[in-house]
């Protein structure tokens, strides 16, 4: 098998404070967007 192409390589190379500041702001906001309250609550409730 060949190499990766490093246009689609999904390893983060960037450790930085201010990088990780900013993807998990990033993914709390689309987070937020989903709307998951209902779903975790039955899932609790179903434990």
């Amino acid at each position: 098998m060949g190499t990766m192409d490093p246009t689609f390589n999904p390893v983060i190379t960037d450790d930085s404070a201010a990088f990780s500041e900013q993807a998990v702001a990033a993914m709390e906001k689309e987070l937020s967007k989903l709307q998951l309250t209902d779903s975790y609550q039955l899932l609790e409730k179903n434990r």
